[in-house]
Parts: C-alpha cells; structure tokens; sequence
C-alpha cells in the first residue's frame, strides 16, 4: 500500500466519527508523508488502533548523497520509524482492549444501552454497532442504509417504509456492508411495529440485490403473511433455525421446497400451529423435506391427528434432540385414540418431548411409544377434556421412562370444567412416579388438582435423592398441597434440594414450632424458598421464622402476593386507587416479606453462636 497522505500538523488530532474496524493490512507505506514530531503519539495511536498488525515504512532518503544532503527528509524519515516503533507497542494492549469491549457489548441487552456506551466511549463504536446489526427485528433498517432519495413512507401508512425507486449499483454499498453482519431477522406480521416494510420495498430486494440479501443469516423468524412468498430469498445453506407461521399452501410448498435444496445445515425447525394445518395436505413434500435434514436437531410441529403421517420419519433423524409436538381436536372436538394415529418414531438421541394436548388419554399413548428411550427432559401442557382418572395412566407412561430427569406437567383451562374443582389426586396416582429415582426437577403447575395426602408428596421427595428443585402450584388457595411443618421433612429427605416453590396451607395465631424436633435436624443448603399465594398470621411472625430460619439458613423466601409500589407518581397513585389489590393480600404479602427479613436475621445469630462454641 503505497498512499500519499497530506501533511500532519503540530495539532493534528483523531476523529474518532470515523475508525473503522481493525485491518489485517500487514504493511503501510507513506511515501513522501511529513508528519510533525509533535504529533507522533496521535499518529502512532491512531494507526494501532486502524493497522494492528501494519509495519510503517517511508521512502525519505533511500540513497546515501541524500542522507547527506538532504537533512529535512532525514527527520521526516525518522519521525515515521519512531511512529512505527510507538505503534509497535502500542498495537497489544490495544488488541486487548478491542477484546475487552466486545466481552463487555456481549452482556449488554438493550439496543439503547449499547447505543449509550457507543457514544460515550470510542472504544465501543464498532462492538456496540456489530451488536445491533447481529439480530434485526425487521428490514427497516437495512431499508434506512440506502440513500435519502430511495426511501419514503408507504401508500398504506406512515409507519411503514418502502423503496420509492430502483437504487443503482453503487446505492447498495452500505447495504451491503451491514447486511454481512446480519445473524438473526424477524419479519413481523403487525405494520405498525417501527421495523416494517412493505410489498413493493421486498419485491425490489428480490429484483436489483446484487447477491443473496443476508449471506450470513443463521436465524430466520417468519411471521408475515403479507410477506410470505418472499421468505424463500431468506432461506440459505448458512441458515441454522427457521420458524415459519403463514399458513398460505402455495407459499408454504415452495418454502419446503427451499429448505430441502438450500438449507442442508437446519438444525431447529418450527412450524405454527396455522401452518401445521395446511401442512396436513402436504404430506409428500413435508415427508421429502424433513428426511432431507440430516442435521435437524430440534423439530416443533402442530397436527389434528390423525392426518399427517409425518412423524413416522423421526427415525430418520439420527441427531434429533429435541421434539416439540401438539395435537390438537378435531372439528367434531375429539381426538382419534387409536394406537395407530400416535405412532411415531423413535430418534436415537431424542431427550427432550415437549407434549402439548386437549386429551389425557393420547398423552399416555405417546408417551408409551417413549418407553425404554432415554428422554432426561419432559413438559405436558394438557387442557383437559376427560376425567382426571385419566392422569394416573399419565403416571404409568411416564415411569417407564428411567432417565428422566426433569418433568413439568402443566394443566390449562379456557374455561373451567364444573367438576374440576372437587377433583382429587391420592397417593395411587402419583406411586408410579417412586420408580424413578434420578429426578432432578419436578414441577406441577397452574390448575393442579388437590392433592388428597401430602404423605404422597413426601413419598416423592423421599425418593428423589438428588431433587434440585420442587414446584407444586395449585390453581385456588383451598387446594394447597402441604402444611409448613412438611418443609422440614422435604429438608432432610432432599439433601440436594435448592429451590422449592409450593403453597402451604394458612398458618394460624397459635401455630408453634416444634423446636424438639427440628433442633438436631442438618440445615437444608436451600436458596429459594418461593411461599406463592400463602396465608400466615401476624401473630405467628417470629415462630415461623424461628421454624425457617433453623431450617432454611441459607434461603430467600419469596412470594406472589402483590406489593405496593415503591415510586409514588401520580399515575401510579391513581391506577393503585382505581385498580389495586384487596388489603388482605397487600397484608398477607408484608407478613412474609418480616418473616424473611427476621429469619434472616436469626439465621446470623445462630451462625455466630456456633461459630463462638467452637471457637
């Protein structure tokens, strides 16, 4: 690189506007360039910090009758080699500071707050900008990095932007360079987000692009129907995760067409429940697509069984992880139970089924396809449409997987069934459960029904050894599962337990700690200690923090009573006047954050007790 500069003044200083990203230049000549030795340091921290890795040369005085005669070139030569020399130092630390600042980019969230940092600090400049330009909400702005002139509001409204004309070939260079740096897009369905675009902006993309749109694009997240025969210009060999919800059928053949030739390197593939019902009159290409994915390792899918035979090819994926699967009712309201609609196969590394169903009944037949797999990782979402005897199949089903060690079931309701409420779990229920002994996460969530005998509880955290964490949530406060005396038993029984979310049934006045019985008990190495919606009586404050705080030392107790606002704006007040919670709650919720407060504190007594007897 042979440049001629202009002269550098005694006053010359770096624009910081206008670095750019570190070069891999390995040499730099100035030719004939006079810099003043009062500049030297500017110049030899701006070239580290541009040309890390560039050796600086000069063409002063190559002969000796010039070096003789010449005595001005002599030491404008030697100002460059003594800039070199500075450069040469400084090149490492400031290696290490580029560094620095991108580790520190990587923990910052807010696009605001890197824009933040970025003006505060040059350092930051072109991390912080590689950050923003990695995960993109929309077009938008790769739309803004073309010249004023081509950008305009949309026909169909203000917020949206499009391209008023073809750009010419040297329009796109900024483009370009942004698009590189593009990972991750998200094309949204909603015009009036600040990132859309419309038709007629795309349809020029597809046109005038020189080359594909995002060469590097990893992740591709599809919403819009508007958009979705564009969404085959997206789909590369670079992309790795695709999630795709326009349920239009010629878009959709032509989407799975793409994958199977352009995306051989997917490895998660998700398709919306609305898609997933179109999908059912394509078969054949959804068949020829997805046994095509040798590298698919997380697959989400949506059908009304039992009208797509796909599943059957999961024995094809002999990398696949992770499955997402939902079956949703017919139009009739029911779901076909034969064994023969629920057949799936099996994936050699299959751990982790994501189940979510209307049924009871369906979720233990496919769950009985599993038996014997090595599944770690299990979560039933169901809306339950039968009889709750149909959980204690549920149970069965999941026994029979041995390696399972994190299991969620979740009931949800649209609307509540009459019935439900009286309904009753017993201990029958849940002792298929006992045989799995390597559990680590339990959790039974939302409208769980009432547990008839917290001993079944018990039986199950006296199995599950290395249980690291307990949620039992159930969906109305008359429904709570365990008293507070029960915690101390999960304490001795789970040695390994760290966090433990439950409902106690409501502690009285005259409820006291049976100090006996818990005095030569090992504290629980507890963390978290979530109380949910419980019910404690002021009065019995200091006996149930004396009981936690013996029990739990290490723990936080938490809970999910509303809270009054710390800030008192106006707008607060008044939305607190017109809309806030029963006192009983604001009390009840007070109540546990003392007891905290004063566990906390005994906690350290007592540690400073000990610490003095064996001292």
């Amino acid at each position: 690189m042979l440049p001629f500069v202009h002269s550098v003044s005694n006053d010359w200083a770096c624009d910081v506007k206008y670095i750019n990203p570190l070069s891999k230049l390995s040499s730099l000549q100035l030719c004939k360039s006079w810099i003043s030795p009062l500049a030297e340091d500017e110049v030899a921290e701006y070239l580290a910090g541009i040309f890390p890795l560039a050796s600086i040369k000069h063409t002063f005085c190559p002969t000796l009758w010039e070096r003789q005669h010449r005595p001005i070139e002599v030491q404008a030569g030697a100002v460059i080699e003594r800039i070199n020399s500075l450069r040469e130092e400084l090149a490492p630390s400031i290696a290490r500071l580029a560094t620095a600042t991108k580790n520190i980019v990587g923990h910052v969230g807010m696009n605001s707050t890197l824009h933040s940092i970025a003006l505060v600090c040059h350092a930051f400049v072109e991390p912080a900008n590689d950050r923003l330009w990695v995960d993109l909400k929309g077009l938008k702005p790769l739309i803004n990095c073309l010249p004023d002139y081509l950008v305009g509001a949309s026909q169909a409204s203000d917020n949206v932007l499009t391209i008023i004309k073809p750009p010419l070939p040297a329009d796109w260079q900024r483009f370009r360079y942004h698009a590189r740096q593009v990972k991750s897009l998200h094309v949204c369905h909603d015009n009036h987000t600040k990132y859309a675009v419309d038709a007629a902006a795309v349809e020029i993309l597809a046109r005038y692009y020189p080359g594909p749109i995002l060469p590097n694009l990893a992740h591709l997240d599809w919403d819009s129907s508007a958009l979705a025969k564009y969404a085959p210009l997206f789909i590369r060999h670079t992309l790795i995760a695709f999630w795709y919800e326009p349920a239009m059928e010629d878009e959709m053949r032509t989407v799975l067409k793409h994958i199977g030739t352009n995306a051989p390197s997917l490895e998660q593939l998700w398709f919306s429940l609305a898609a997933c019902q179109t999908l059912g009159t394509l078969d054949s290409e959804l068949s020829q697509t997805i046994t095509s994915l040798s590298r698919l390792t997380t697959f989400a899918f949506h059908q009304t069984a039992p009208r797509s035979d796909v599943l059957m090819h999961l024995s094809r994926f002999r990398r696949l992880t992770t499955l997402k699967l939902r079956l949703c009712a017919d139009s009739d309201g029911s779901i076909q139970n034969s064994q023969s609609s629920l057949t799936l196969g099996r994936s050699p590394k299959l751990k982790n089924l994501v189940v979510s169903l209307d049924n009871l009944t369906p979720a233990s037949l496919i769950l009985q396809t599993f038996s014997g797999s090595s599944l770690t990782s299990l979560k039933i979402y169901i809306t339950p449409r039968t009889p709750v005897e149909d959980f204690g199949r549920v149970t069965l089903a999941i026994s029979h997987l041995k390696c399972l060690q994190l299991c969620s079931i979740q009931f949800r309701f649209y609307v509540l069934p009459g019935d439900w409420e009286n309904v009753v779990i017993d201990e029958s229920t849940l002792s298929p459960l006992y045989q799995i002994t390597g559990m680590r996460w339990f959790e039974l969530n939302h409208h769980t029904p009432k547990i008839s005998q917290p001993e079944a509880v018990r039986n199950l955290a006296a199995t599950w050894k290395h249980l690291r964490e307990l949620l039992l949530v159930p969906w109305s406060d008359h429904h709570c599962q365990l008293r507070l005396e029960d915690l101390s038993f999960l304490s001795r029984s789970c040695l390994s337990l760290v966090r433990l979310t439950v409902q106690i049934t409501p502690v009285g006045d005259g409820w006291v700690c049976d100090v006996e019985t818990h005095r030569y008990q090992p504290p629980s190495p507890l963390l978290y200690l979530h109380l949910c919606r419980s019910y404690i009586s002021p009065r019995a404050e200091f006996q149930v923090a004396a009981y936690l705080a013996n029990n739990f030392p290490s723990a936080t107790i938490s809970h999910d009573f509303p809270t009054r606002p710390r800030t008192w704006e106006w707008s607060q007040r008044l939305l607190w006047v017109l809309s806030g919670p029963p006192a009983r709650e604001l009390d009840a919720g007070e109540t546990i954050e003392r007891i905290n407060e004063l566990k906390k504190k005994l906690a350290r007594d007592t540690s400073g007790k000990d610490r003095h007897r064996r001292l």
